[in-house]
């Protein structure tokens, strides 16, 4: 499975740290970061590493649900949970409507009330700061505490310019993986562009231009040539 706790900010360093931890317990962890940054990545390793790897990581998308009867039939509590034993993540909370929040917040006391150990562990992500929300009054008290036992911010990538090169690098080797190419080194001058870039679609965005060059590259040096024309032209400078 791919990995993009990779680099030196200390936000990366914090989470990598207590991923060993996350992994161990079954504690709501609430995964905060902009589009891109991460947040399903690290769900998914917290799934892997953890004593339910065996059993299915289940997805709810929070922003489709709109009415009990669906939030309840995505939960389980209809039937038997689709993430029962194993772990259940709340993709997008911050859009899941205020009136079904507080259906939401019983159904995870029922969860954290039940001795059996049958239910599934539950993580959510949110591009919204939910503390803010909570004190706007958009986002429930009890629900935002439930959640967020632990929270894990995951900064932008225009945050962490330093580990460019590193993210670079790695999802290079990546990409010449897939496409069965020998590619693997990146000229300085595209390294340049790369680092110099706002990257508004953070990691995602640099994985696609670094696999879109891949593809383009025919020697063994990632050239500043084989760089999407989006990477030149078509995104803003930095700042």
């Amino acid at each position: 499975m791919e990995n993009w706790l990779i680099g030196s900010c200390p936000e990366i360093q914090r989470v990598r740290a207590l991923m060993p931890a996350l992994a161990g317990a079954d504690a709501c962890v609430l995964l905060q970061g902009e589009s891109g940054t991460g947040r399903h990545h690290v769900a998914r390793l917290i799934h892997q590493q953890s004593k339910r790897s065996a059993q299915p990581l289940r997805i709810v998308d929070c922003a489709n649900l709109r009415a009990q009867q669906n939030l309840d039939e995505q939960l389980g509590m209809a039937g038997e949970a689709p993430g029962a034993r194993g772990t259940l993540l709340l993709s997008g909370i911050d859009e899941l409507p205020k009136a079904l929040q507080g259906r939401l917040a019983q159904v995870l006391d029922e969860l954290a009330a039940d001795s059996s150990d049958r239910g599934p562990r539950v993580l959510a992500t949110a591009k919204a700061d939910l503390h803010q929300r909570m004190l706007r009054n958009s986002f429930r008290q009890d629900l935002f505490f439930r959640l967020s036992v632990v929270t894990l911010p995951l900064p932008p990538l225009r945050e962490r310019r330093g580990d460019i090169p590193a993210l670079a690098q790695y999802f290079l080797g990546l990409s010449a993986a897939e496409l069965g190419k020998q590619i693997s080194l990146i000229d300085p001058d595209a390294l340049a562009m790369l680092a110099g870039r706002r990257w508004s679609g953070n990691l995602t965005e640099l994985q696609s231009a670094i696999h879109c060059a891949a593809v383009l590259e025919r020697g063994p040096t990632l050239s500043l040539i084989s760089l999407p024309g989006v990477v030149d032209s078509g995104m803003a400078r930095a700042s």
